[in-house]
């Protein structure tokens, strides 16, 4: 995981790793859309039989455009490294048999519409007080507190509530 990060170019500074995703297919379309919003880096596995299923759902879900990694085989004899969207990661391996092979480390960047728009403190500001408030009220304090745009806060606020 560490080396795929280190190599794939990406935001190393935030990042979260989050293992294998499910095995099904609406399970695993589920889970990438609780990380859709985060700004942070995503890492994970994925294993060869489902690597062109993951990669197609991770277009669906989080978007063709997505800066992407993956890595293969990392330091064996066979080891690879493919950038790109994620659509062209899809189409790689789709196109590549080869890459439907060995052990696979995943990397996806974080939303960029999100982290450019929004203060990593005042998303955290935001985070603790959506524990208690309603979404209005906590984007509106959020911007008090940190000088931030409400408007800007409140979009955050709802992509983290997953609406």
């Amino acid at each position: 995981m560490t080396a795929a990060l280190c190599i794939s170019g990406l935001p190393t500074d935030r990042f979260k790793f989050i293992g294998f995703l499910p095995a099904k297919s609406s399970q695993r379309k589920a889970t990438l859309v609780n990380y859709k919003a985060d700004i942070e880096t995503i890492v994970c596995y994925e294993a060869p039989h489902r690597i062109v299923e993951t990669l197609s759902d991770m277009v669906d879900v989080l978007g063709t455009d997505r800066p992407a990694f993956m890595a293969r085989e990392i330091s064996k004899t066979f080891e690879t490294h493919l950038h790109g969207s994620l659509q062209e990661l899809l189409e790689q391996v789709k196109a590549d048999s080869n890459q439907q092979r060995g052990e696979i480390v995943l990397v996806i960047a974080g939303d960029a519409g999100l982290e450019d728009s929004v203060s990593v403190g005042a998303e955290k500001v935001l985070r603790l007080l959506l524990q208690e408030l309603p979404i209005t009220k906590a984007a509106s304090i959020a911007a008090k507190i940190t000088g931030g745009d409400k408007k800007q806060l409140y979009q955050l606020a709802l992509a983290l509530q997953g609406k």
